[in-house]
């Protein structure tokens, strides 16, 4: 008798055990469902290739989506996003923040060579790429994270010191051997959310960084003068119809055959104020001003207004201009 009823208590405990895995089995499935059920969200409308930080950016029709950022071909010469980057005397990663100057700067592909041209000055030529042994290997960081370049030597150097009225600057290359930024070794909980997969040059916090045309519209609107979005730099513009600042809430994103995770909105700086084609910034410290009336998150990001999202890769991939863009979403529970 006692046998009898210590094993029905037994039954009792091991059906009361599947009855809960299953119902969390059954929660749990329901959540991945609408997790992963794929919005329509526009098409993509630009990609923007930048190669050198803080310099002018370069269109393409299609690209590839790396763990380490954007690449593509101009003129048959593979490009890949921030790959070369300004360095002061000091050791410091130089960007249009303390320079605006530097985005009158474009890069283009003359042969087998980058060239750059620059208001009042002829331009100069360098070496698409250079190896490990071919210049002094500089170590900098780049907002607290530790990335290397090589020197690419005196002539462009002195060139972009002599545009810039600043003495003692250098270009690095970030070459084939050189430290990648490490993501996930940064201090933020943003940059926890790295893998180790997740490196970078010498862009700013995250690969890549994509804005919607309908955020921009509605910022315009607000504006007594027009902007473009090269002010904000974004890798991809998705033109969409629907509502402004959306993305906000977009969690994988898919184009083409890439897939990336929305890590955080980017929180804008005073580069934004330069204008692309002087080099000045806004005298009433404009889009920030307008932006810091609606679009600010003071307790993640201070008094720095948010334009865009930050983006890091699952799945590598190709895309072009053109593609439909698909989403999933951030859930909303009651």
């Amino acid at each position: 008798m006692f046998e009898d009823s210590s094993f029905q208590v037994l039954l009792f405990v091991a059906a009361s055990c599947l009855w809960k895995h299953l119902a969390l089995s059954s929660i749990s499935s329901q959540f991945l469902r609408r997790r992963s059920r794929k919005e329509y969200a526009g098409r993509l409308s630009r990609i923007t290739l930048y190669p050198i930080k803080s310099m002018k950016g370069l269109e393409l029709e299609s690209a590839n989506c790396e763990y380490t950022g954007l690449e593509g071909r101009v003129n048959d010469a593979l490009l890949k996003d921030r790959s070369w980057s300004v360095l002061t005397r000091n050791g410091n990663v130089l960007s249009a923040r303390d320079q605006p100057r530097l985005l009158l700067i474009l890069p283009s592909i003359q042969g087998d060579q980058l060239q750059l041209d620059a208001p009042g000055k002829q331009p100069v030529r360098l070496p698409l790429s250079l190896k490990l042994t071919d210049g002094k290997v500089h170590q900098t960081k780049v907002w607290g994270l530790a990335v290397e370049g090589v020197d690419c030597g005196d002539e462009v150097a002195e060139w972009i010191s002599s545009f810039l009225k600043t003495p003692g600057l250098r270009l690095l290359y970030h070459a084939d051997g050189t430290a990648f930024q490490q993501l996930n070794s940064g201090s933020t909980k943003w940059h926890k959310r790295g893998r180790d997969v997740d490196q970078m040059a010498f862009q700013d916090h995250f690969p890549f960084m994509m804005m919607s045309g309908a955020s921009m519209k509605d910022l315009n609107e607000k504006l007594d003068s027009k902007i473009t979005s090269d002010q904000f730099r974004p890798n991809f513009m998705v033109s969409t119809e629907l509502p402004p600042f959306d993305e906000d809430n977009w969690v994988e994103v898919f184009v083409g055959e890439a897939i990336f995770s929305n890590i955080k909105p980017c929180d804008r700086c005073v580069m934004t104020t330069v204008h692309p084609e002087t080099g000045v910034k806004h005298r009433d410290k404009e889009p920030l001003t307008t932006l810091r009336r609606y679009r600010l998150d003071e307790k993640e990001f201070g008094q720095s207004p948010c334009m865009g999202i930050m983006l890091t890769l699952i799945q590598p991939g190709r895309m072009k201009v053109g593609d439909e863009v698909y989403i999933t979403r951030r859930l909303q529970y009651p």
